[in-house]
């Protein structure tokens, strides 16, 4: 082989190993760590009974955009929160990179949940008809 083949060869086992590496399986099934069914994956596991309200929840809040922010510009200006909303339950919550992580945010979202019920996510909820 010349050194155009092996670079080439090379630079696809990177590729696909990157590729790999942003997958998990969920249920048997590997999905790229982003993707809606990675995510509805996770929300059945953390959510257990509930996870049909919590992935509803999840697609209302943030669209199922891990990466979703809110500054919360208005709320802060009013006086109603001093934090910002992060991930796909839009924890609103002092900054840590970990609330971008679909299993951590998941895990923060049902625990809040099961401490609040829907009303930590009024304006969906109420969206929602869970309110």
């Amino acid at each position: 082989k010349d050194a155009l083949q092996l670079r080439e060869e090379r630079e696809w086992e990177i590729k696909h190993k990157i590729k790999e590496e942003n997958k998990e399986s969920v249920n048997g099934l590997y999905h790229p760590k982003t993707s809606e069914g990675f995510i509805e994956g996770v929300i059945r596991e953390v959510w257990g009974k509930h996870w049909r309200k919590g992935l509803a929840l999840a697609k209302c809040e943030s669209n199922l955009n891990p990466k979703a922010f809110n500054g919360e510009g208005k709320a802060k200006a009013k006086g109603i929160t001093k934090f910002s909303s992060y991930g796909i339950f839009q924890i609103n919550a002092p900054y840590d990179e970990r609330l971008y992580e679909v299993e951590f945010n998941a895990k923060e979202g049902y625990r809040r949940f099961k401490t609040q019920g829907f009303g930590a996510w009024r304006n969906c909820s109420k969206r929602l008809g869970y309110l």
